[in-house]
């Protein structure tokens, strides 16, 4: 009865503080949206990448850090409390929540395997001088350029498209690609499906494009900090669409070099290449977000261990009421 009530315990808090974090991650949406223009796309698609992930990173948080330690501490072993009504369906809904995030993974999994599959049936890996992942030409008619996979990502490019470019092309959009493979943003990509918020929550839904749009720009401003030319990136781009680039699986964990093939979406990156190069625009350097990300991450956890012993008894209280 005691683990019974722990694990019913834990799943009502973690139901609790999703749905009150949905609201700030929903306010946090309206005001990115709102100043997206003015910010760099590597800032950009790291503040939607937290916003995505932020209800359940802080229901995971409380859960481990606050309701499972005081319910370890001060519930006796041999307790013998009924669990009521508001807990049941709590603890239900929060097993709705961590059982959907399971489906989806599995999915993602099972297409990207597939997927990875079906792309190196018959590929040839190119010895290219590239050590962000191995670099592969797959038969394929349309315009494929893309990092397959998560903790083993692999470059994919169809023949088409090495029959298409020139080496200073391919070159930049090598460069691009590793810039999605160093921002880890198929393993971001992953997370953000996995936790996908209800359909009503429209405003955290449009988060999805608005950070496959920023991480795009932000690969591109990546390549050219490599220093490839504004106009082999550019003139690779118009070509990939071009050959036409069939749409993007939903369950794949990849970054595609033309995520939408529309004309209007390649005209707004080659437009933002051109202000880069006049110098119209400015990036953020990644550098700047991961020591952000670092430091936030020691300040939470120096707060929270000189306030754990004294929040326990509290939480403790908070849920007791809940148990009844």
């Amino acid at each position: 009865m005691f683990y019974l009530l722990c694990a019913a315990v834990c799943l009502a808090v973690l139901f609790i503080t999703i749905a009150a974090t949905l609201l700030v991650s929903s306010g946090g949406a309206w005001l990115l949206r709102r100043y997206a223009r003015s910010t760099p796309p590597a800032l950009l698609c790291n503040l939607v990448f937290v916003l995505r992930l932020l209800p359940v990173v802080a229901g995971i948080f409380f859960v481990a850090g606050f309701a499972l330690p005081s319910f370890l501490r001060f519930e006796p072993r041999s307790t013998s409390e009924d669990v009521g009504p508001r807990l049941i369906l709590l603890s239900l809904l929060g097993a709705v929540v961590v059982w959907q995030a399971s489906v989806r993974w599995y999915r993602i999994y099972r297409a990207t395997s597939q997927a990875e599959k079906q792309w190196l049936d018959r590929a040839e890996k190119l010895s290219l001088s590239h050590n962000s992942a191995p670099v592969y030409a797959v038969e394929r008619t349309k315009g494929l350029v893309a990092v397959l996979g998560v903790f083993r990502p692999k470059i994919f490019v169809a023949k088409s498209v090495l029959a298409a470019l020139t080496p200073a092309e391919l070159t930049a959009v090598l460069a691009h690609e590793a810039g999605h493979v160093r921002a880890l943003d198929n393993l971001k990509q992953l997370l953000m499906k996995i936790t996908r918020p209800p359909e009503w929550l429209r405003s955290l839904k449009s988060l999805d494009s608005s950070w496959t749009s920023a991480s795009e720009l932000a690969a591109d401003e990546a390549a050219l900090n490599q220093g490839i030319a504004v106009e082999d990136l550019a003139s690779a781009l118009v070509k990939v669409l071009r050959l036409g680039h069939a749409t993007p699986a939903p369950e794949i964990a990849a970054s595609h070099l033309v995520p939408e093939a529309s004309c209007s979406a390649v005209g707004e990156r080659v437009l933002h290449l051109q202000h880069l190069l006049k110098g119209e625009v400015k990036s953020a350097p990644r550098f700047h977000c991961k020591g952000i990300t670092l430091a936030s991450a020691a300040l939470a956890a120096v707060l929270y261990i000189s306030a754990i012993n004294s929040f326990l008894p509290f939480v403790h209280d908070a849920l007791e009421w809940l148990v009844r």
